[in-house]
């Protein structure tokens, strides 16, 4: 069956027969292999039906395969390498029919060009000495998408625990159940035993872990035997869509394992998983949950977690089961891991970013590959990403507190740790002056140069004082400390929310504007006399007894309230009164009105106004 789509779809084989059901994942070609080792079960002594086996189809012409059986086979000898010729579309199968424990599970397959392998038995009793028989089946991944942790859950309504079995890819392979070794193994090897319970499988090098259900004769349960495939956490995928058959199962069920961070956030079917319905396995950081579903398809979320989900079903000496989904990267040729930037600050309620790069041990990019992310300190949180063409797997997160984070992207066992430092968005700047008078120069601030959305603090007893000349200024609010000057002969400055005035403030030319944006306060201690005011659209009101004066040109597009306080329009000479230009805003409130009286006009001694 050659099947295309438009789209990314997932395909699930079923071989339906009543009394001898399986089913299995099918790999899309993009992620077949050339390199393969079989694993399938070992025949038992019913010579009429069993049948230990293997099949390889061919995905490219003209393509060559070599394969080493552990078995002999019809003419193919034990341990004797032999070579096939496949076209695209063609198959090629190799049964053993010997009697017990003939087995071809170990068969080392490799190909010129990528091939696709299902490893498999014709009718096998689970374990050997258990009856009924059934059909097995799984399309093998290559050994390139081999991992090396793995976590099980026991099969829903089984009784005594499943059989097992982890093969290796290469020699010296430890395998360790719960912390225990279980298995020293070289390449081809398997090792099997019965697990009771969820357990944390880990080894040592890349190995390839099957789930077997076992006959109905082993605890007299409605059952049957089936092989599943177990994907290491390393492959794990943040969703999946699954279904059943369509009818024939009274029973159908869905593992479930996801990490004890995503515990209460898991859905199916767009419903939550209760808490209640995991188990925690050990200290492996991952939680369990047998679920149990109705015929048809459903879709299992794990949101921001990578999850793993397994698919079976059982009825009268018949059963099915299948994993999932898994992504199939090439996580077995990952050799180092790297993590970017070592350290960086960040503002809180900013993205901080890192990029995780994945290479082989020729220091080639390895695309596909699931990186996890850890956060942990004054932001904690997770995520996951999949390496691009380049190795590369970036992740952003947005801390909302200040302090220090410590991040760790993770790979399996593989690990780096880096640090981001969130810090408080900056809220003011203060002059201290110790280059020159220039506003405009960063390094006469603590924070460099105010702007509309940073305070600016004059400070007192600097080097220099600061002195606005010519250009535009802008600042949040503006505060002058108590012996602080500010002087301004020129220019323009923008105050966007208050001035607070207990220092010195010499405005001999320039023009300052107040509530551009938002309602502005004219406060502190001492008086403040502009040269040119300017009060925006959100108005400006003198909350301060020591009042305000303007020098030259009061500009109202929006009100100035004096509030009962003094407010001045100066005189300083026959030529140099104060103007009021209205743009649609008032003064309100009382104003002094000083004018001048040309002294000319007045050559005597005491008053007179002609």
């Amino acid at each position: 069956i050659h099947v295309t789509s438009g789209q990314e779809v997932t395909v699930y084989g079923l071989n339906r027969m009543t009394a001898t059901t399986d089913a299995y994942l099918a790999l899309p070609t993009d992620v077949l292999g050339t390199q393969y080792i079989n694993l399938g079960y070992l025949n038992s002594d019913l010579t009429n039906v069993m049948g230990t086996q293997f099949a390889i189809v061919g995905t490219v012409n003209g393509t060559v395969v070599t394969i080493t059986p552990t078995v002999t086979a019809g003419t193919r000898l034990v341990n004797v390498p032999y070579t096939i010729t496949l076209n695209q579309g063609q198959t090629y199968l190799l049964r053993s029919t010997g009697v017990y424990p003939s087995d071809l599970s170990g068969t080392i397959i490799s190909s010129t060009q990528p091939i696709a392998v299902f490893g498999s038995n014709k009718c096998a009793n689970v374990p050997h000495d258990h009856f009924a028989c059934d059909h097995l089946v799984e399309q093998l991944p290559p050994t390139t998408a081999w991992g090396k942790q793995f976590v099980s859950v026991p099969l829903k309504t089984r009784l005594n625990g499943d059989t097992f079995r982890f093969l290796a890819a290469t020699n010296n392979t430890q395998v360790r159940v719960n912390g225990t070794l279980v298995a020293t193994l070289n390449r081809g090897q398997y090792h099997e035993r019965i697990i009771a319970g969820s357990a944390q499988i880990v080894a040592t090098e890349p190995v390839l872990v099957a789930q077997y259900s076992n006959g109905s004769s082993y605890d007299g349960v409605v059952s049957d035997p089936f092989m599943m495939l177990i994907p290491p956490l390393e492959q794990f995928l943040g969703s999946y869509t699954v279904t059943t058959p369509a009818s024939g199962f009274s029973g159908n069920y869905i593992n479930v394992v996801a990490p004890n961070a995503a515990v209460g956030t898991v859905r199916l079917d767009g419903a939550v998983v209760a808490a209640s319905s995991f188990s925690a396995v050990g200290s492996s950081g991952y939680s369990t949950a047998q679920l149990t579903v109705s015929l048809g398809a459903h879709q299992l979320m794990g949101g921001i977690y990578p999850i793993g989900a397994f698919v079976y079903g059982f009825d009268t000496y018949d059963s099915y089961g299948y994993p999932g989904g898994q992504s199939f990267a090439p996580v077995a040729t990952v050799s180092s891991l790297a993590l970017t930037p070592a350290t960086g600050t960040a503002q809180t309620g900013s993205q901080y970013c890192v990029a995780a790069t994945v290479k082989d041990q020729f220091s080639n990019p390895v695309v596909g590959v699931r990186v996890d992310f850890a956060v942990s300190g004054a932001n904690p949180t997770s995520g996951f990403a999949n390496t691009d063409a380049g190795g590369i797997a970036s992740f952003c997160y947005t801390g909302t507190k200040a302090g220090t984070d410590n991040i760790v992207a993770s790979i399996g066992s593989l690990s780096r740790t880096v640090q981001a430092i969130y810090v408080a968005p900056l809220t003011s700047t203060t002059w201290i002056g110790p280059i020159s008078t220039d506003w405009f120069t960063a390094g006469n601030w603590t924070a460099g140069v105010p702007t509309p959305t940073l305070d600016a603090i004059i400070a007192a007893g600097m080097p220099f004082n600061p002195l606005l000349s010519a250009n535009a200024a802008a600042t949040r609010t503006l505060t002058i400390n108590t012996g602080g000057i500010l002087t301004q002969t020129g220019g323009s400055l923008d105050v966007r929310g208050n001035l607070t005035n207990n220092g010195n403030s010499q405005f001999t030319g320039g023009t300052v504007t107040l509530g551009a944006t938002t309602l502005a306060n004219v406060l502190g201690s001492s008086t403040s006399r502009f040269w040119n005011l300017t009060v925006g659209s959100s108005g400006a009101q003198l909350s301060t007894s020591a009042g305000a004066a303007v020098r030259r040109v009061l500009a109202l597009t929006g009100s100035l309230t004096t509030q009962g306080n003094t407010f001045t329009l100066e005189s300083s000479n026959s030529t140099g009164d104060a103007l009021v230009v209205n743009s649609g805003g008032v003064v309100v409130g009382k104003a002094t009105v000083q004018r001048a009286i040309n002294p000319s006009l007045n050559p005597g001694l005491g008053y007179r106004h002609y």
